[in-house]
């Protein structure tokens, strides 16, 4: 934590002077797809290429009234029908300073019928609490809280109980993007997750957060480069826009990250993570209005030597905020484990987006995307967008020499889900009619298996140096996955639905699953939450 006191200081350097939007948009891509649908207007300029994205670099304000073509219908005209439909829980709003209250929620319930042993009736309790203001002009903050208690389905249940690899706390496990849970009753799961930010823009060119949360690096519904999959992490980010009508950005983020191995000690309480470093550099230039091309460059420092069992001492160089220096310093395969990428958007037509990204993490190790979002059916049906994408990594992407300096966090990837040595195909259709939404998602992927002692080079937590003889043919996974719901926006200032739908997962492999899961839920969406694994 010694780099994130340094930053944080830095931070702090800048005055808290003051209602301008300096909030963030919540990575939430079905929460969020009608502002992406704006952002692809020729006349906007957002650099949507790394998210969250402030809400002072489009019109949020006019963008949400717009969007709520229903606000003047009778029940919310009336003070309680607003409260409901259309305002915050708890708002107030004096001058330059605007300060609301909302609940988070995400009641579920529903069966499981499932080949693997586990229980039918599954539920999920979260409840929260969601703050969130402008200070002035120039400063807005937002924090928020979850608790949950859990009953999985039975893949995502063995993922979290595999996650745990701690002999000292056999009783946890990792909960997808929601971190370490320990055991709740007869088979389920208590967790908590926070998460903060504060967003200081002294002018229309910089800004810097200092936050407690998720980052996301490009168009897709997945992310080869920086994705929002694993826990919540602690880090400062620096974006300056330049150049004539802002064709430029670039983007430092300063993180302090977790691998799940613990620091020896001798002192009887809980032992703490060992931790690492992460610096990851974004440059996005607009060359014409409708492309958008982005130069990424990620590095994991090594704060922990694991010959001698003592921490590194804090180099400077982990807070160097220029895209390349890293590379050539470290390479991609030296003690740091350094990575490359580009990020590609073009929008021929208001409608239609085109992206893709390319990653480099040294020979014979690298990934890509492609894909293509279409809003409004292509000016033919009001509402209705879907996607097609497409993403693959080599085996031993993202992995490196040195197990703890993998490029994950907590347990989970900082990139792609399934880590590397994949191929994956989705498709995502969504509609809504008034309040009522429908969203369908299928996706269908292949990757090869480690089993046992053996290492194809899909788990990235694993060492690269490790690799299995190559004689031995290793055998690979089949994956089906489609999820359909059927909505009601409550209220659509911060997502609050009610929503019912059907999960059906097949799994071929030497140990080949299936489940069906169908659930009703009572939820606040304002996160991304990965259960399509």
């Amino acid at each position: 934590m010694h780099q994130m006191r340094f930053l944080a200081a830095i931070f702090l350097f800048f005055p808290a002077f003051s209602s301008a939007q300096q909030k963030l948009l919540p990575i939430n891509q079905q929460f969020t797809r009608w502002e992406e649908a704006n952002f692809n207007r020729v006349d906007n300029k957002v650099h949507s290429g790394i998210r969250p994205i402030l809400k002072s670099d489009y019109n949020a304000d006019s963008l949400s009234a717009k969007q709520n073509e229903y606000i003047g219908r009778a029940e919310r005209l009336r003070w309680l029908g607003r409260k409901l439909k259309s305002e915050h829980f708890i708002h107030f709003q004096q001058d330059n300073f605007n300060f609301a209250i909302d609940p988070v929620i995400n009641m579920e319930y529903g069966r499981e019928n499932s080949t693997l042993p586990d229980t039918t009736n599954l539920y999920k309790n979260t409840r929260g609490i969601l703050v969130q203001g402008d200070l002035g002009k120039h400063v807005s903050f937002s924090t928020s809280f979850y608790e949950s208690q859990a009953y999985f389905p039975s893949y995502v249940d063995s993922y979290t109980r595999d996650k745990n690899t701690d002999p000292l706390y056999p009783a946890y496990g990792i909960v997808p993007g929601q971190g370490r849970a320990k055991s709740f009753k007869n088979g389920g799961f208590d967790y908590g997750m926070s998460l903060a930010n504060m967003s200081y823009s002294p002018n229309s060119y910089l800004n810097i957060q200092l936050g407690y949360g998720k980052n996301f690096i490009g168009e897709g519904y997945r992310s080869m480069l920086l994705s929002d999959v694993a826990f919540n992490y602690p880090f400062v980010k620096i974006t300056s826009k330049f150049g004539k009508q802002k064709k430029w950005q670039y983007s430092n983020i300063y993180s302090s990250l977790k691998h799940i191995d613990r620091v020896p000690t001798t002192i009887a309480t809980e032992q703490q993570y060992i931790t690492k470093s992460g610096s990851f550099h974004y440059l996005s230039w607009a060359p014409i209005d409708r492309i958008q091309i982005g130069f990424f460059e990620g590095t994991i420092f090594q704060t922990w030597d694991p010959d001698s069992l003592t921490s590194v001492p804090f180099n400077a160089i982990e807070v160097n905020p220029l895209i390349g220096v890293n590379s050539l310093a470290f390479g991609t395969n030296g003690e740091n484990n350094t990575l490359l990428g580009i990020n590609l958007k073009i929008t021929p037509m208001n409608y239609l987006t085109i992206y893709g990204q390319g990653v480099y993490d040294g020979s014979k190790k690298f990934g890509y995307q492609a894909g293509l979002k279409i809003y409004n059916f292509g000016g033919l049906v009001k509402n209705l967008s879907f996607r097609l994408e497409y993403n693959s990594a080599m085996p031993f992407t993202y992995s490196h020499n040195q197990p703890i300096q993998n490029y994950g966090h907590y347990g989970q990837p900082l990139a792609h889900i399934y880590g590397a040595g994949f191929s994956e195909a989705l498709g995502i259709i969504n509609y809504n009619f008034k309040d009522v939404f429908f969203q369908a998602k299928y996706i269908t992927a292949q990757f090869t298996n480690d089993e046992g002692l053996y290492n194809w080079g899909t788990d990235i937590f694993k060492s690269n140096s490790t690799a299995s003889p190559e004689q031995i043919i290793p055998s690979s996974s089949a994956l089906s996955f489609i999820d359909l719901q059927l909505g009601y926006m409550i209220n659509p200032n911060y997502n609050m639905n009610i929503v019912a739908g059907i999960t059906k997962r097949r799994l071929e492999s030497t140990n080949s699953s299936s489940s069906t899961y169908v659930y009703i839920g009572f939820r606040t969406s304002l996160r991304n939450l990965y259960y399509d694994f």
